[in-house]
């Protein structure tokens, strides 16, 4: 049995002409499945046109949308502003956030909410998500929409797979900046159990993507000058794709 491609991009962040570089030279075909890990938006040059544009493409080809944090913070100020909640204006990026919602049409935004937290690739022992994967996670339920019924204090472990990135020998994830010498990138322990993990979030202004023992790390810094990144999976294996940015963004 033939498998259908998996076409796996990283963290675009406004990247609207490499995006679409990327993908012609990707050259898509019908059966294509194409999975964005997240972070469509927010600090590169036309986050607007990103969102739209995907959204295009997601009705002529099969696109999963991967929530990232950025997905993740924006769509819970928009809810606080719906809800008239004092906690939006206390969020930081208000005018970065009301910027782009202004700019987004009912249909962008309806587009962006169908985010999810990760997609399995049983075919190809694999796993798709925004930041990774924390240790207390043994297990994920086939439809990432089931967590959103477990208790609140489970519900936040999965959440961490939105932020993750180095965790104290304790477990305890740290906040970015706030990291020591003792604690340990997630990826560098992470032991396979949930397949091959492909991931963005962290930047690596790397000329390749970043391979673990059992994950690799997608996002090569496109907003930052480096590259817009893309893995695809088939029965012949995983290729990569790299797009230059064509300047520093952010």
């Amino acid at each position: 049995m033939t498998h259908a491609r998996h076409i796996l991009i990283g963290d675009v962040h406004g990247c609207l002409t490499e995006l679409q570089a990327l993908i012609d030279r990707i050259a898509p075909q019908p059966e294509d499945i194409f999975i964005f890990l997240g972070d469509l938006i927010d600090k590169g040059p036309e986050s607007p046109g990103v969102v739209r544009w995907v959204r295009h493409f997601a009705e002529v080809h099969q696109v999963v949308l991967i929530e990232g944090n950025h997905e993740e913070k924006h769509r819970r100020w928009r809810h606080h502003m719906r809800q008239g909640s004092p906690i939006a204006n206390t969020m930081t990026g208000i005018e970065r956030m009301a910027a782009l919602t202004q700019a987004l049409n009912a249909d962008d935004i309806a587009f962006l909410e169908t985010g999810q937290l990760y997609y399995c690739m049983p075919q190809y022992q694999a796993l798709a998500v925004h930041a990774g994967v924390p240790p207390a996670i043994e297990s994920l339920p086939a439809d990432p929409r089931e967590i959103a019924a477990y208790p609140r204090k489970r519900r936040d472990v999965y959440m961490q797979m939105l932020r993750i990135r180095f965790v104290s020998p304790e477990g305890k994830l740290r906040h970015l900046g706030d990291e020591t010498e003792d604690d340990r990138y997630w990826a560098t322990f992470y032991d396979g159990r949930l397949g091959t993990v492909y991931f963005g979030h962290q930047v690596f202004m790397t000329h390749a993507p970043v391979a673990f023992a059992h994950a690799v790390g997608l996002d090569l810094g496109a907003v930052h000058g480096g590259f817009l990144a893309a893995a695809i999976l088939s029965d012949d294996g995983v290729t990569y794709i790299l797009e230059p940015a064509r300047q520093v963004y952010a």
